[in-house]
């Protein structure tokens, strides 16, 4: 399989599992949607908070990053990711097939990726496309974890990050709970 084919099945289960039926009677269960649904998303943030704790003191022990900043670094990129991972679950479910969905999927996560430093950092982007990709949401997560690592996080920026990204968090989660409801 190629890298995309396997992207699109991890991001696109949902899919996969109504085209095999599994959804349909995960979905008539006597529990709710959002309990189905909320349970996939505390799945992924498991497999990112495990991602998390091998990358995060790897890249400590090599920038020589202090061990005081390491348990801040990784709530905030196991919470701001379970957030993103809200996200992408809500875009897959709003599309009306799994091919639309690993393509609107694409369409969005790959141009996030190259702007957003994921892939390329700020410090060798020319400074006008550091600018927009710092405006993305993972190039904005990437600067508070940036700040948190540089010890120059300041809290009540950092609070209201977290306010924020909760709200968005939360109300991506409950708009796809409601459409899953509706789907089926």
């Amino acid at each position: 399989q190629t890298g995309s084919n396997r992207q699109d099945q991890k991001i696109g289960d949902l899919w996969r599992e109504r085209t095999q039926g599994t959804l349909r009677r995960a979905l008539i269960s006597p529990h709710p949607v959002r309990a189905f649904l909320g349970g996939k998303l505390l799945a992924g943030a498991i497999v990112i908070a495990g991602i998390c704790l091998v990358a995060i003191p790897v890249q400590s022990a090599f920038f020589g990053v202090g061990p005081l900043r390491l348990p801040l670094a990784l709530a905030w990129s196991v919470f701001s990711g379970t957030a993103f991972l809200a996200g992408l679950m809500w875009i897959q479910l709003m599309a009306s097939s799994q091919r639309t969905a690993g393509i609107l999927t694409s369409m969005i996560l790959f141009p996030l990726l190259m702007v957003g430093g994921s892939f390329f950092p700020f410090e060798i982007m020319p400074a006008w496309l550091a600018r927009i990709g710092r405006a993305t949401p993972n190039g904005w997560a990437l600067t508070q974890l940036k700040s948190i690592l540089g010890g120059a996080v300041e809290p009540s920026s950092l609070l209201a990050a977290l306010a924020g990204l909760t709200a968005v968090g939360i109300a991506c989660f409950l708009l796809g709970a409601r459409r899953l409801a509706r789907a089926s």
